[in-house]
């Protein structure tokens, strides 16, 4: 049930709520004297659509490169920056795309193609042009 805090009542109103459902239930309700030993909250906010594109932040995207293990031998990798990779972009693996939430790995081998809507595909070197 919904619990306005604000409302001069609300732990009457509460209470009164309470009663109506549990003689729902049970069939009864005992006007006992009750406390609450359980209070749930539920916040709701609006987020972006995903799918809705963002334009990319300005600038190039690769950060600059370091040695990254696939399998027994270390790899000179791009590391890229999320934020600045535009929709059509590819990136040929080995790569790292950083951002603020997750980090994507691009394999050698593999290429990632950014959507227009941002989201990034990945493909593996037989699958690509």
């Amino acid at each position: 049930m919904p619990f306005d805090s604000d409302s001069p009542d609300a732990l009457t109103r509460a209470y009164r709520d309470f009663e109506a459902e549990h003689e729902r239930i049970n069939g009864h309700a005992t006007g006992a004297p009750a406390k609450i030993v359980n209070l749930r909250a539920v916040h709701r906010a609006a987020l972006p659509d995903p799918f809705v594109a963002t334009a990319p932040a300005p600038g190039p995207s690769l950060k600059g490169t370091r040695p990254v293990w696939f399998g027994a031998s270390a790899v000179e990798t791009a590391i890229h920056d999320r934020t600045r990779i535009a929709p059509g972009d590819v990136l040929d693996g080995p790569a790292i795309v950083e951002q603020a939430d997750s980090t994507t790995l691009i394999p050698p081998g593999w290429r990632a193609e950014a959507l227009p809507h941002g989201a990034l595909v990945l493909t593996h070197g037989e699958d690509h042009p």
